[in-house]
């Protein structure tokens, strides 16, 4: 069970959001800087961004509250309605001397004892689930982090793979000057490069824009404040495929322990128990109470005193709670039951999902890359010597690019499914340190 309290004890001071250096967990691909002067600039890791989000996180700050208070309520089933001190005087004459009694008291009245133990254990549950539900909200404040962050390296991919494209077009443009120079080429071919380029310069600014909406998405989602928005910021890594194997069975199976579900079940148990100590709760309280008394001649007695009190049937407000506890526990096992459809279902998609995309990915790595970057390569060689038009030069780059990009897609939504399969897994899949649970 993840210990969410322990989390942030660990969390003692705000470390410096900028942290130099970054490994990111993508294994199989060494760092890219993102530019000339990356060792110069600043990074943010996905652990980090996690460490930060969960240190800000409103959500958590409650349910460490619920957690506590769960936890204090506990001592409410030993409770009593209080001591009760009471003076009385009896005999008091009109005038004259006569016969004079008064006694101090005092007496506290209980609850029949497995009613408090009902309590106690109905309290400690609770407390239980409680924990169990900021467990199950750290999985989806992660799974948020990581998802954004999981974008973010997309849209990085998109801007170098327009960088790409603008860097294919001002090539072709090169080589078409070069033979309408010589000749070889109409000037109509030129124009018609040239206004790929510019199109490519357009689709690039446009990437540019996408990059720095998932960059403030990203921070939104960990709770950067926006002064700490520094365009330094950088992320150098690059989104590349990691095989991971997962099987459906290990997804369903892995559900059980979930802590959202563990969570309902304690919960459930926690209103069984509140029934029990309701039913409990129709047994009489108990009283006890010890007194001293003054017969005239100073308080040299003592007495003591037990009894019981007794509900009235019909009128007893504690058969309204009973009936309350009942109808509870039938909210709580709906409550468990809508969460474990809801978790199964959000797991089926999840692993259909990972299964079409992996397919998807894994083709690309392949046979498609090598025959996309050989049709490209052949198609401007085959143009350079005049064997080929134009034309078919650019179709063959833009072939080339849509696959590119398709693959980038199917890899982020591959990512994307991961992320999903290991918050319901309660078990990290990507973005895992070294020694880390990951596989």
């Amino acid at each position: 069970m993840i210990n969410v309290s322990s989390i942030m004890r660990t969390l003692r001071i705000p470390r410096i959001l900028l942290l130099l250096g970054i490994v990111l967990l993508l294994p199989g691909r060494a760092a890219r800087a993102q530019d000339g002067n990356a060792d110069s600039n600043q990074v943010l890791t996905v652990r980090d961004a996690i460490e930060l989000a969960t240190r800000s996180n409103p959500e958590l700050s409650i349910d460490r509250n619920a957690i506590s208070r769960a936890r204090a309520a506990r001592w409410n089933a030993f409770g009593t309605t209080g001591l009760e001190v009471s003076h009385t005087r009896e005999g008091i004459p009109d005038g004259g001397s006569g016969f004079g009694e008064q006694k101090w008291a005092a007496g506290l009245t209980l609850p029949f004892p497995m009613r408090s133990v009902s309590e106690w254990q109905a309290a400690a549950r609770s407390a239980e689930s409680r924990s169990l539900a900021a467990d199950a909200s750290f999985l989806a404040l992660r799974a948020q982090v990581k998802e954004a962050y999981a974008r973010l390296l997309f849209a990085q991919e998109m801007v170098h793979l327009r960088q790409q494209e603008v860097d294919l077009a001002t090539t072709l443009v090169e080589v078409v000057s070069a033979r309408v120079d010589v000749g070889e080429s109409a000037q109509v071919d030129l124009m018609k490069v040239q206004l790929e380029r510019s199109s490519a310069a357009n689709a690039l600014r446009d990437a540019e824009l996408q990059f720095q909406n998932s960059r403030y998405s990203l921070f939104q989602v960990i709770g950067v404040d926006p002064e700490a928005q520094r365009y330094d910021i950088v992320f150098p890594d690059t989104l590349v495929y990691r095989a991971v194997d997962i099987q459906q069975d290990d997804v369903m199976s892995g559900l059980e322990r979930h802590p959202g579900l563990e969570a309902a079940a304690r919960e459930t148990e926690a209103s069984r128990m509140s029934l029990k100590a309701s039913n409990f709760g129709m047994l009489p309280d108990l009283y006890a109470g010890w007194f001293q008394q003054d017969f005239g001649t100073g308080y040299q007695f003592h007495g003591f005193e037990v009894g019981v009190r007794i509900g009235i049937p019909g009128i007893d407000s504690r058969r309204a709670v009973r009936e309350t506890s009942r109808l509870n526990v039938l909210d709580a096992e709906q409550v468990q039951f809508r969460t474990e459809l809801d978790l199964k279902r959000q797991a089926e998609s999840a692993w259909h999902g990972f299964e079409t995309t992996q397919a998807a990915v894994r083709a690309y790595t392949g046979e498609q890359n090598q025959r996309a970057e050989d049709l490209l390569q052949r198609t401007r060689e085959g143009y350079q010597l005049g064997q080929l038009d134009l034309l078919t030069v650019l179709d063959a780059q833009r072939v080339y690019l849509d696959v590119q990009r398709t693959y980038y897609v199917q890899l982020r939504d591959y990512y994307l499914q991961l992320i999903q399969l290991e918050r319901l897994m309660a078990r990290e899949l990507v973005f895992v340190e070294e020694g880390g649970d990951g596989p």
